[in-house]
């Protein structure tokens, strides 16, 4: 009896100690759990407002301003082309259409005073904040404005009233335009695009909490 007495007393005290080592699991993982889980949630929250602030970033001093005044160049260039430019030939200064001296008034005035100031405040822009432009590269449209805008200046700064006592050199292409550089067509679409895409991500970044953890879904536009 007493050996017997003795193996129960044995077995006791084994359930005792795996009960009581059950007890020390549970109570680890009831305090590291919610550790653990808070962690994750600090980690893809941070992670959410990191990207929403380079996103609100970008559309607040980059695409925001680009998208407003390439649209405003747009609807002036078309206002322009309707009143001066009605035959619409492939370029204003076409040698084999050259511009009237009227119309070659207008457009130094409209360059001086409306295309070249706008001009200016994009290319002005995109150099200012070239870090936020989406992508690993300066798109090819950004690259030509710039350009174009540069030249420019050189061109406009050569003009003056008695230019046109040579007709034939103050309706010239050269003495009025930047030879080989040419507006780029596709930078209000290129503009409009990466605005729209990310003001759609600023949408989700905003609304949804597990947004952080998606991979960004705005790579290079144009």
């Amino acid at each position: 009896m007493p050996e017997k007495e003795l193996k129960m007393s044995g077995a006791s005290t084994v359930d005792t100690k795996s009960s009581l080592t059950s007890t020390v699991v549970v109570g680890v993982l009831v305090a590291v759990i919610p550790l653990i889980v808070g962690y994750i949630v600090t980690f893809v929250d941070g992670a959410r407002k990191d990207e929403l602030t380079t996103v609100n970033r970008q559309i607040e001093k980059l695409y925001g301003p680009l998208y407003a005044l390439t649209q405003a160049n747009d609807v002036t260039w078309e206002h322009f082309s309707k009143v001066y430019w009605p035959n619409h030939s492939r370029y204003y200064f076409d040698p084999k259409q050259p511009p009237t001296l009227e119309q070659v008034a207008q457009w130094r005035m409209w360059m001086k005073t409306v295309f070249q100031p706008l001009n200016l405040q994009i290319t002005n822009i995109i150099v200012s904040n070239s870090q936020l432009i989406v992508g690993s590269a300066m798109p090819k449209p950004f690259q030509e404005v710039i350009a174009q805008t540069e030249s420019y200046i050189a061109i406009i700064a050569s003009w003056s009233d008695s230019d046109s006592k040579n007709l034939e050199s103050f309706r010239s292409p050269a003495a009025n335009t930047v030879t080989g550089i040419n507006y780029p067509n596709d930078l209000s679409s290129c503009v409009k695009k990466t605005y729209v895409l990310l003001k759609e991500r600023q949408q989700r970044l905003e609304s949804a909490f597990l947004s952080g953890l998606s991979p960004k879904a705005i790579g290079p536009i144009c």
